[in-house]
């Protein structure tokens, strides 16, 4: 789990002198505007816990989040929304895409959301999530100049400051001596962590920004630092005409089905199932703190007559790596540059990246093809192992993809051809049949050579990475009966050669099945399970295999009234393998939220979890403050508390604090290395390793 307690303060503002003020003072505050009185029919934490799979840690999960994290702080207007907005929202389909602008025409124009409950193809879950996202605002047809284009929008500034309650190794004073033998020992900065951003929004024609951030034992005005670890920029126009588009700073690219290019994508599976979105190639500027997974540069889209579409990019970026005899060992993912050996890493080895794609889109299909190249100015060479014989070797990597989307009735059809530069092959196709209202079925099926090197692509995968997979998905989702809806899918999936943890040929498979259950109240009742089995390496043998297990079930209870939003859950866990007992957790979960109008809003969060092992962990969302989002995971023997609250001074200004705090029952020390903190709370750098009485007490009683 995220092993950090900490309190949070963040303010918003909107306007642009008050914005401006506070980025140049660099308070430790988030400001940003007090949205009018909006209709939803669900909370913010609600829509995350049920969107993103449980451990969404990687495949671009926070990237994805924060970006609709912006969408939900500036919804679309029903009334002005195109077929392409729409789409900008990930679990709608093109089908009911179409459905909501055909309503539209019918009626001129939506009064209210209620209206979407007689929008053909559009279910509960559609509905609540879709009051996130949209208004039923007023139509302006008229076009606006570029001085209110550029300024006369939404003014965001956010500031966030985390302060640990507790201290890590890397924050104790060593002797001179112990530090001369080992100065990685040490951080060279405090164990504050400090986001800072300020965003414009102008529809989706005009946006620019800066994200400055400090993560904690970074130096801050210090070692090349000015005076942020981390910067980023971005400046998106889009021309009155409609047909170009301009991204210049960092920036975020797609092509097809991600088998090239896919920067910044999220690929649930359950998401995958939920909806039949259309892919198509697509520039988003970069807005998340995520130091790695992003371009930096120029990028155009251009629309040539009524059909076609181009996309070309050009980046130059300097990325964090080892190195050794001058060559790349391993490019470095994390961000962290806290220590003397960190700092040498950073910034490393340039990149430069180039590509272009052209799509033509008619009414109900889509084709397209792009290519990139990448270079990197010092060889690549990871010490070769079994499992890494085939990643990128040398300074180069390439490729080309062809992709299409096709929609017919209720018959829909997504895919990507793709080939690296040696001409090893990877594709991905999906097929979705919506036989009557409220059903879906999905089909899909994938390979990815073992010599297929794309290092920036990111797809439907089991994989870490888009090489040696093979797979196919089923999936139902059914919402035909207004008080049930069920998801169910197997993913099928087999490595043909050597994996990290398997040596030789290995599979597995992923089994989902969820029921959500409404009454005719505020009440509403969820029941998951999940799955998961592969085959591993047998420890201590010569490549043996057995399969190794994860079984997840929860069970929660939902209560949204008017004015306060409970959530009860309970989970439990099992992971095992073929040569070693089974090791279970259980989890006892609470989440509560006012849903008031007033000035203050207040939510708070309690757990209290009990596991043999890590293998076994188990996941809850948290209450979090705006871009502050994540997915955290418990293991070992404790609790964690949570609160936040949110209160509006003004109707410019808002301030928010969240406050958190874990108690191990079994565990003298958390973590290890400079991260380690020693006691078993991450509130305070205790010593005292065995809990307190009353909790000793109660751990003795729930271990029987």
């Amino acid at each position: 789990m995220k092993r950090f307690c900490s309190l949070r303060c963040q303010v918003r503002t909107v306007g642009w002198r008050t914005a401006l003020g506070v980025a140049l003072s660099l308070a430790p505050l988030r400001l940003a505007a007090q949205e009018a009185a909006r209709e939803t029919y669900i909370g913010w934490d609600e829509f995350v816990e049920a969107y993103f799979d449980d451990d969404a840690d990687g495949n671009g999960a926070q990237a994805a989040l924060e970006r609709l994290e912006e969408l939900h702080a500036a919804p679309l207007n029903l009334n002005r929304a195109t077929a392409a907005d729409l789409l900008r929202l990930p679990f709608l389909s093109p089908a009911q895409a179409d459905s909501i602008l055909a309503y539209r025409e019918r009626k001129k124009a939506f009064q209210s959301l209620g209206e979407l409950q007689f929008v053909r193809g559009l279910g509960r879950t559609e509905r609540r999530w879709l009051s996130l996202f949209v208004t039923a605002g007023p139509r302006a047809d008229a076009v606006p100049g570029w001085r209110e284009r550029l300024w006369h929008g939404r003014h965001e500034v956010t500031t966030r400051l985390d302060v640990p309650l507790y201290r890590r190794a890397g924050q104790r004073v060593y002797p001179p001596e112990e530090l001369r033998e080992h100065p990685d020992r040490v951080y060279l900065g405090n164990g504050l962590a400090h986001t800072l951003r300020y965003r414009y929004r102008w529809r989706d024609d005009v946006a620019y920004g800066v994200t400055l951030q400090k993560d904690a034992g970074e130096p801050f005005l210090a070692e090349g630092n000015y005076p942020y670890d981390y910067v980023s920029l971005y400046v998106s126009l889009r021309f009155p005409s409609g047909r170009w588009r301009l991204l210049v700073g960092d920036f975020n690219v797609s092509l097809g089905q991600g088998l090239l290019l896919g920067t910044g994508s999220y690929n649930g599976r359950t998401a995958a199932v939920e909806s039949g979105a259309r892919r198509r190639s697509a520039l988003r500027p970069h807005t998340s703190t995520d130091e790695y997974d992003f371009l930096r540069g120029a990028a155009v889209s251009v629309r040539l007559g009524q059909r076609w579409r181009a996309v070309a990019f050009a980046s130059g970026r300097r990325m964090d790596a080892t190195l050794e005899d001058d060559s790349v060992r391993a490019l470095q993912t994390d961000g962290l540059h806290r220590t003397l050996t960190e700092l040498r890493r950073r910034r490393a080895v340039g990149c430069l990246t180039g590509g272009a794609a052209l799509d033509y889109t008619a009414d109900h299909w889509t084709l397209g093809a792009g290519g990139y190249a990448l270079y990197y100015r010092r060889p690549v060479a990871p010490p070769l192992r079994d499992y890494n014989r085939y990643y990128l070797r040398g300074h180069t990597a390439a490729g080309a993809s062809a992709h299409y989307a096709w929609t017919a009735g209720r018959w829909s059809a997504q895919g990507e051809l793709a080939l690296d530069r040696r001409g090893h092959a990877a594709t991905t196709h999906r097929l979705r049949f919506e036989p009557a209202d409220g059903w879906a079925l999905t089909l899909q099926g994938r390979y990815f050579s073992p010599r297929y090197v794309a290092p920036l692509a990111a797809a439907l995968q089991q994989g870490s990475r888009v090489q040696n997979e093979g797979g196919l998905l089923a999936g139902v989702r059914c919402s035909q009966w207004a008080q049930q809806e069920w998801l169910a899918y197997v993913d099928l999936f087999r490595f043909p050669r050597t994996t990290y943890r398997a040596d030789g040929r290995s599979q597995g498979a992923e089994t989902f099945l969820q029921g959500r259950f409404y009454t005719r109240g505020p009440v509403a009742f969820l029941v998951r399970y999940k799955l998961r089995t592969r085959q591993e390496n047998i420890a201590g043998t010569d490549g043996r295999l057995q399969y190794v297990w994860t079984h997840r079930l929860r069970l929660q209870t939902d209560y949204d009234g008017p004015r306060l939003s409970l959530h009860g859950t309970v989970d439990v866990a099992a992971a095992g393998s073929q040569t070693e007992r089974t090791q279970w957790g259980w989890m006892a979960a609470a989440r509560a939220s006012s849903r008031g109008r007033g000035p203050v809003r207040a939510s708070g969060f309690a757990a209290l979890f009990f596991t043999d092992s890590y293998g076994c962990r188990l996941f809850a969302y948290e209450p979090q403050l705006r871009y502050a989002g994540g997915f955290p995971s418990f293991a070992y023997h404790g609790f964690r508390l949570v609160a936040l609250a949110d209160w509006a001074l003004f109707p410019w200004l808002s301030l928010g604090a969240r406050a958190a705090w874990t108690h191990y029952f079994n565990r003298s020390a958390i973590s290890s290395g400079t991260q380690q903190i020693d006691g078993p709370d991450q509130a305070a750098a205790r010593k005292t390793p065995a809990p307190d009485p009353p909790l000793r007490a109660l751990f003795q009683f729930l271990r029987g």
